[in-house]
């Protein structure tokens, strides 16, 4: 796993883009026992009652960003987590804000789409790295977050080289929040586009 750490709040955070080198898309954990678990590439941590099967897969912001209202924003990735909801008490969802500045008030929570509704559920907790929600039932979840002043984020720089042109030295880069969710919106979109790139290695702050 590659790790990054923010000179502001030395939070030591995963680094998303790794998730696509490999174009990991679904996660699939086999846990044995009751226990805490956390998915390496992925940052998600489970707390389950029982030997359980969870499979999830990762969502694009883009598709849920109408269900927000207010002043509520995106603060990490959405994830479509499948399991018995008896036997998951809890997931924490890894989330990309920085919060360095101790005089900005922050509000966690989370967005759950249920029956094409998006309702604002309440965090039981977050830390510097993850906003942990309370189970009521699964269907796509992800953190959001109210904050009193404009917040940072840990981000990451993908670059994209255009091949197929002789001597070419053209690269694209975008900055995005560190969470694989925005990145799966910047893959497709390059992807999707007409001239031939491949991902190179960023750099990461």
């Amino acid at each position: 796993m590659i790790k990054g750490k923010c000179l502001q709040c030395s939070e030591f955070y995963s680094l998303s883009a790794q998730l696509f080198d490999g174009v990991l898309l679904l996660g699939r954990l086999q846990l044995d026992a009751e226990g805490v678990y956390e998915c390496s590439d992925t940052g998600l941590v489970f707390e389950v009652s029982q030997r359980v099967k969870i499979t999830y897969c990762v969502l694009s912001w883009s598709k849920f960003s109408t269900y927000l209202t207010g002043s509520w924003k995106f603060a990490g990735p959405i994830f479509d987590v499948d399991c018995d909801p008896s036997i998951l008490k809890s997931v924490q969802f890894p989330h990309s804000l920085c919060l360095a500045d101790k005089d900005n008030e922050v509000k966690f929570s989370v967005l759950h789409v249920k029956n094409s509704r998006g309702l604002i559920e309440p965090s039981a907790d977050h830390s510097g790295s993850h906003v942990r929600w309370n189970v009521s039932s699964l269907s796509p979840v992800g953190p959001i977050v109210q904050t009193s002043k404009s917040a940072e984020h840990h981000g990451v720089v993908q670059v994209f080289k255009e091949v197929g042109h002789e001597n070419s030295f053209s690269f694209r880069v975008y900055l995005a929040g560190n969470n694989c969710s925005d990145i799966k919106d910047i893959r497709r979109a390059v992807f999707g586009g007409l001239t031939p790139v491949i991902p190179t290695r960023g750099t990461y702050k």
